[in-house]
């Protein structure tokens, strides 16, 4: 049985706010020490209007004064019963789908998750033209808390095929894209790369949504697929990232030797943004794509720093970069040295070396690596929860040192951390 909400407002809010939320239970509270958040997930018998919910977060925030975020977050006990009657009040308040469209809409819905359907792909394309999932979305947000995943899906049979001719490489004012002679390649498309037009408009792939259209993204591929389909085309999925967020973009082609992608390459692709029934996640279709130059980031700071904290790969669980990577960059942004602080170990050192004398001869750019370690200091015993402390070389006999406290501390713990006395 889940502990009751309305009680629990009784007891450290108001009695007022209380009669809102009868018979709402707390389904699970999500406590973030490190930013003295709490987040309630309550699961209501009916929606609440979002007024009432943020005037409750708020009273609960005077009373707990050492939270500095509070968020209420609305679940339904019945969301296809509560779903149902807030887009009959969403039909009558907004006026962008008319009357008897609304009545000619089916749809399923599976917790909080609101599936529109469509057997014309005509009143589909329309649907995604006029960008209702997010408007839908967004009012159920906006009016009643509530974070329902909105998709419109066609229902057709051929539904792959309908796809597939749609998102076939054709001419759009996004990318320009030349068709190949039909009597010399038998009604194959090819792609011509160039330059996105002034109206193309770019943006971050964390802001896609589904049912964007004739939007361009930049990122590189970092993997792909292809599958045959039953017709005999492909369908070739690429990976991409700006290296904030990912997605999936997808082509068809007649056959693999279109296919000039490579991973690896900074591409600007343009297409547009739907959910995929196969990938069960919302893909770029791409229309077009080009060649671009892949940005890179400079220190142009006219005083320069120097790390004295970096990690490398050798940091379990918390670095991923190579070491030579790490040397070449500070080299490249002219940084005079870098110390290289691994957790509790030193691996990294003859890589870091022979990186730094190979960059002073190729680039002709001295940089001067210190050698340290990120150690784990505790007062008296090693079972104590330690302290970050920070060790660095500061000559050979410095590194020595560093050399034989990091082996015989690896020693006497064996598979656990290294720890260091405070007394030693």
């Amino acid at each position: 049985m889940k502990p009751d909400f309305s009680g629990f407002l009784r007891e450290h809010a108001a009695a007022d706010l209380a009669e809102s939320w009868q018979g709402a239970g707390i389904n699970h509270i999500e406590v973030d020490n490190h930013n003295a958040a709490w987040y309630l997930h309550i699961e209501l018998k009916k929606p609440l209007p979002a007024a009432v919910i943020s005037q409750t977060q708020e009273k609960l925030l005077d009373v707990f004064p050492f939270l500095s975020t509070l968020e209420i977050i609305p679940a339904l006990e019945d969301w296809e019963q509560g779903i149902t009657s807030l887009l009959h009040i969403y039909a009558h308040e907004n006026n962008n789908i008319s009357k008897q469209e609304w009545n000619r809409l089916n749809w399923v819905i599976d917790g909080p998750r609101l599936d529109f359907l469509f057997e014309a792909d005509r009143d589909f394309e329309v649907f995604i033209n006029n960008q209702e999932c997010s408007l839908i979305s967004d009012w159920f947000r906006r009016e009643y808390n509530l974070r329902i995943l909105t998709r419109a899906l066609c229902t057709q049979p051929n539904f792959e095929s309908c796809l597939e001719n749609r998102h076939e490489i054709k001419a759009l004012n996004v990318l320009a894209l030349r068709e190949t002679s039909k009597k010399k390649n038998q009604g194959k498309r090819a792609y011509q790369k160039s330059v996105p037009s002034a109206d193309s408009v770019l943006i971050p792939i964390s802001e896609l949504q589904e049912g964007m259209k004739n939007i361009v993204v930049e990122g590189e591929i970092w993997h792909k697929e292809s599958h045959l389909l039953k017709g005999g085309r492909y369908v070739i999925s690429y990976f991409i990232t700006d290296f904030r967020d990912s997605i999936m973009v997808k082509t068809f082609a007649d056959n693999l030797e279109q296919d000039d992608i490579k991973p690896g390459q900074w591409l600007r692709i343009s297409g547009s943004v739907r959910y995929d029934e196969n990938s069960r996640e919302i893909v770029l279709f791409m229309d077009a794509y080009s060649l671009a130059d892949k940005p890179v980031r400079n220190d142009d700071a006219a005083e320069k720093r120097v790390e004295l904290h970096a990690h490398t790969k050798m940091s379990a669980m918390d670095g991923l970069t190579e070491v030579k990577d790490l040397i070449i960059r500070a080299a490249e942004w002219h940084h005079s040295a870098i110390a290289i602080t691994d957790h509790g170990c030193i691996q990294a050192f003859p890589e870091a070396f022979s990186t730094a004398k190979k960059v002073q001869k190729e680039m002709g750019r001295p940089i001067k690596v210190i050698y340290g370690v990120e150690g784990y200091l505790v007062e008296n015993d090693r079972k104590e929860s330690p302290y970050h402390i920070i060790l660095l070389a500061q000559n050979d006999q410095g590194l020595r040192n560093l050399y034989e406290l990091v082996s015989y501390l690896i020693w006497i713990t064996f598979s656990g951390i290294p720890k260091f006395l405070a007394l030693n």
